[in-house]
């Protein structure tokens, strides 16, 4: 099983994720997280740079009762992970929290008291921890962030195993021309629209190990997407950027703005994603 922790608005979140896996078996449902199972880790893995409203996915190592059986369960994942000396962890909790800050610490003496090691805490406070931290200190990367997830019957203790890069959406927005006189639509709910949007879902229109390999090559021709998009008030050209992103070859745009059409071209062309003419079809309706 797996958890999704959803955006700040649940639903689109929910629609989004159902866009992309609709075979999905839904386990627990609630204004944070939503767990799913009869789905492989390998396709989350293919996929999730593609899942723009979802914060990060956890992998359920296991069904507990309560805060106790959390604690005895991070201790004894962390006995079988074999970590060196100062490894980095952290604690994150969804439904019914608990203090993130003190169950460190007491993961943190446990650990030290059964196996004379240390672990460095990277919690520093109750809160949950962030994209830029996980990232950071490599959380998911060694599936060290440690989720207590509690929807009132039941409680689930799971390792994050990825999150959001926010890097890259920034680097993302704040590469293309930008307007501050013109509202400027985020990558992450343009990237969501178009995910809503597509209408065979179970072709190949998202990019699997594979393709990420055939992109990288800058060789395009054999990747195919019945997708079209259309984009008749473009303004900055994100959607655009977002759909080439998502290797959509089909791509027609339009605004009734001389301004925002110049705008959009620069930005597109700027982006270095316009591969070969058979590759990528860009029109100006």
């Amino acid at each position: 099983m797996f958890s999704f922790i959803l955006g700040k608005t649940p639903k689109l979140s929910i629609a989004e994720i159902y866009s992309l896996f609709p075979k999905l078996e839904i386990v627990e449902t609630s204004e944070s997280f939503f767990i799913i199972k009869n789905i492989e880790e390998s396709a989350l893995r293919d996929k999730f740079h593609q899942i723009w409203w979802t914060i990060k996915i956890i992998k359920i190592i296991k069904n507990i009762k309560d805060r106790w059986a959390f604690l005895r369960e991070s201790v004894h994942y962390l006995q079988n992970k074999e970590l060196d000396w100062k490894v980095n962890f952290g604690v994150s909790s969804y439904g019914n929290r608990i203090n993130n800050f003190t169950t460190g610490l007491e993961i943190k003496k446990i650990y030290k008291k059964e196996w004379q090691s240390n672990l460095r805490m990277v919690n520093k406070d109750p809160e949950n921890l962030n994209s830029a931290t996980i990232k950071k200190e490599k959380l998911d990367q060694n599936e060290l962030e440690l989720n207590f997830i509690n929807n009132s019957q039941k409680c689930y203790f799971g390792v994050t195993i990825l999150s959001q890069d926010i890097d890259e959406y920034s680097r993302r927005d704040f590469s293309k021309s930008r307007d501050m006189d013109v509202w400027m639509l985020p990558p992450k709910l343009a990237q969501m629209m178009i995910n809503i949007s597509r209408k065979n879902l179970e072709e190949n229109t998202f990019l699997s190990s594979s393709d990420l390999k055939l992109k990288n090559s800058k060789s395009s021709s054999d990747f195919s997407s019945d997708l079209k998009i259309y984009d008749p008030f473009c303004w900055l050209g994100t959607v655009l950027i977002e759909a080439l992103n998502s290797w959509i070859k089909e791509i027609y745009w339009s605004d009734i703005s001389p301004e925002m059409v110049e705008k959009t071209r620069r930005n597109t062309n700027e982006t270095g994603l316009i591969f070969t003419q058979d590759a990528a079809r860009i029109c100006e309706v």
